[in-house]
């Protein structure tokens, strides 16, 4: 544990530094609140209340509300308080974010292993592991700063983890050759 902390510290030191500035923008972004939010809102409490009827429709995807609506039945805040938990059900998302980009990353950096170990040359990248983590860590930062910012009750942030797991797990499925990646590779 102790030399997997040695070895990963820039990495968590950089984490650290980026989730104390999502706490700034989660704890004193002014509200911004948009029709988008406002629908997402209230679908979350039509789920929170078993109100499915209200809840499923053609226009808005459920799977964000759903999100916020299991956390706001497990913490109940009150109706002066929602607005902040949503913010702060964003903070975890971000974190979330985070996790999936490292899953990401450290599969595509298990492919490139396997990949160099294979050509037996003793091959290198011109980047480090460090630097590709610290690099993907920076893109996830700076998009949720850009486009998807905590301080908005938006699907954008889940969306993009979740896309990141799954990208993460086809790279998996495909270094560790298994049903899956014969599917995605018929050659």
């Amino acid at each position: 544990m102790k030399r997997w902390l040695r070895r990963n510290s820039p990495e968590l030191s950089y984490v650290a530094c980026m989730a104390a500035v999502m706490l700034g923008y989660v704890r004193y972004d002014p509200y911004q609140i948009d029709g988008d939010a406002l629908s997402y809102m209230d679908i979350a409490g039509s789920l929170t209340h078993w109100r499915w009827h209200e809840a499923i429709n053609g226009l808005w995807n459920p799977g964000y509300p759903a999100v916020l609506a299991i956390a706001k039945y497990l913490t109940r805040p009150g109706r002066m308080q929602e607005l902040q938990f949503f913010y702060w059900a964003n903070f975890v998302i971000f974190i979330a974010s985070i996790g999936c980009a490292y899953f990401f990353v450290r599969g595509i950096l298990s492919f490139r292993a396997r990949a160099i170990a294979a050509t037996q040359q003793g091959a290198t990248w011109a980047l480090p592991d460090s630097l590709v983590y610290l690099a993907s860590f920076a893109i996830v930062f700076l998009n949720w700063l850009n486009e998807f910012s905590p301080g908005k009750v938006r699907v954008d942030g889940l969306f993009a983890s979740l896309l990141l797991l799954a990208f993460g797990s086809v790279v998996r499925a495909i270094d560790t050759e298994s049903i899956l990646a014969y599917f995605l590779n018929p050659a």
